[in-house]
């Protein structure tokens, strides 16, 4: 049987619809003040906070921390939130290209390419793999992420 997790709090349920239908505790527009959001990964040994890169073995643990670089802290509702992408031995900065070999280090530092402006926001990993990390077990796990 296939479960379906929030992405925000890590409630599952066994369809989309009876998920997404609830509200979330840990939802960024404050507490219950929207409704569960679809985790839309692979389910993962360990699962990796896209803001910080806090690890976890669930995501249910995972975002019930809060997380000190969520663009949502000030609002009191910053929590860790899964990264889709999955752990990987190089991560990719969408904005500016920029390499680290642990998310933790890429999200550390601010981003000269930043939609905010230069360095009014941090690095942000790209769910796609770079050519570097593109594995046999990497690969299979995209084509599975689509359904191929």
């Amino acid at each position: 049987m296939v479960e379906y997790y929030c992405k925000f709090c890590g409630s599952k349920s066994s369809s989309i619809s009876s998920l997404t239908s609830g509200t979330c505790p840990n939802h960024p527009n404050g507490h219950n003040k929207g409704k569960h959001e679809l985790y839309e990964g692979l389910e993962e040994s360990v699962y990796i906070c896209k803001y910080c890169g806090s690890e976890s073995y669930s995501i249910r643990s995972l975002t019930h921390g809060s997380c000190r670089r969520n663009p949502y802290v000030n609002k009191g509702d910053g929590h860790h939130e899964p990264f889709v992408g999955g752990k990987r031995n190089e991560y990719v900065c969408k904005y500016c290209g920029n390499k680290s070999r642990s998310l933790q280090s890429l999200t550390f530092g601010y981003c000269p390419r930043h939609p905010l402006g230069r360095d009014k926001g941090r690095h942000a990993p790209t769910i796609l793999p770079s050519h570097e990390c593109m594995t046999e077990g990497n690969f299979n796990k995209i084509l599975k992420l689509f359904g191929l």
